[in-house]
């Protein structure tokens, strides 16, 4: 604002003034955003992360928006931005962590949230790819392999129809719950 007088200063907009927020899209939407990347098309995801994140910022925090949200986060970091459509928000440009991730587990950790699904999701996410869940991989590591372990004892169990019309995240976990039947070693 160098060479604005005062008069001139006082009539620009700050930042984010005249911006006009988006709204709150529903989980349907979202998945209608994901559509793209779920049908092969290419690296769409980026838009639906950024509505699952408005939706957790303006505490819509149910328990679709956080497992949602936390695969996105996970993803972000486990797979390439050019094949998801996800910056990596764990290489923030000062090498902050900027991802959800760690909030919402202990949002879902909570025991009126820890039910076999999110045993089995974030049991594999931690245990595959400790790194993209927070700062601490070893920690990580080892409550991914208890979740796991916890969930292969469970007693009901998310079977992989259960991930169905649930967008990216459904299509990539029917894929691993598929791949792992529960009665057998990790």
């Amino acid at each position: 604002m160098l060479g604005l007088s005062r008069d001139q200063r006082a009539t620009v907009p700050k930042y984010g003034s005249n911006v006009t927020p988006s709204p709150i899209l529903t989980i349907a939407e979202i998945t209608a955003l994901e559509q793209p990347y779920v049908a092969g098309d290419g690296p769409a995801l980026g838009p639906a992360r950024d509505a699952l994140a408005s939706r957790w910022n303006s505490g819509l925090r149910d328990r679709e928006t956080a497992l949602r949200l936390a695969f996105m986060e996970w993803y972000s970091c486990s797979e390439p931005e050019f094949l998801t459509g996800l910056h990596d928000n764990y290489n923030g440009a000062d090498g902050s962590r900027q991802s959800y991730f760690p909030e919402i587990f202990a949002h879902l950790s909570s025991p009126e949230h820890k039910d076999d699904e999110v045993r089995f999701v974030f049991g594999w996410m931690a245990k595959a790819f400790p790194w993209c869940c927070g700062h601490t991989a070893g920690n990580w590591e080892r409550e991914g392999q208890s979740l796991w372990d916890q969930w292969r004892q469970g007693g009901s169990d998310p079977q992989a129809s259960a991930f169905a019309d649930r967008g990216a995240y459904g299509q990539y976990f029917a894929h691993i719950r598929a791949s792992h039947p529960q009665a057998t070693e990790s």
